[in-house]
């Protein structure tokens, strides 16, 4: 029994070495898709922002408005379209800051507060490679290194309340 435990131990530790090195690279394609939506949205944004600059000192906002308030109820539409993409490229510069930060709190992000369609597309897009970096290395490692702890803990749990049971199955007996 203890040698099927240590065989599920060394399987846990390499898949879990090898999800911790694929890490680097993800981030980095979501980074990429993450650049290229920022990009295609300040451009749907530029000409609106030369209207701005002309008209409104610059502000985007003041333009936006400008149209929300007009009653032209097709004016009043562009406004509404307009306020779609402005939102949309702060969202998106947002996303780059946190992109910016350490990769542990990048990790965080994309575990728990990722956007979906950059998400998506990025797992869509992401091949799966074994870079030999010392980045994706040490990530790996401490992959595994956790995925192996918590296999112990859950292992030493589990097998702990089986003896248990046996003992008091026995002592019934």
């Amino acid at each position: 029994m203890r040698m099927i435990r240590s065989y599920f131990r060394l399987t846990v530790f390499a898949i879990a070495l090898l999800f911790g090195v694929q890490i680097p690279g993800f981030i980095q394609q979501y980074t990429l898709v993450s650049e290229a939506r920022l990009a295609e949205a300040q451009q749907n944004l530029s000409g609106f922002q030369k209207t701005a600059d002309q008209f409104f000192g610059g502000s985007l906002e003041k333009l936006i408005v400008y149209y929300q308030q007009n009653e032209d109820q097709i004016i009043n539409a562009d406004g509404r379209n307009i306020d779609a993409i402005y939102q949309r490229v702060e969202l998106l510069k947002q996303e780059q800051l946190i992109l910016k930060q350490s990769q542990y709190k990048v990790v965080w992000h994309l575990a728990f507060n990722a956007n979906p369609e950059i998400l998506e597309q990025a797992k869509t897009h992401y091949s799966y490679v074994v870079p030999l970096n010392v980045n994706a290395i040490a990530w790996g490692v401490t992959a595994a290194i956790i995925f192996a702890a918590l296999f112990d803990v859950i292992s030493l749990f589990f097998v702990g309340c089986c003896r248990k049971s046996y003992r008091l199955a026995f002592k019934r007996s």
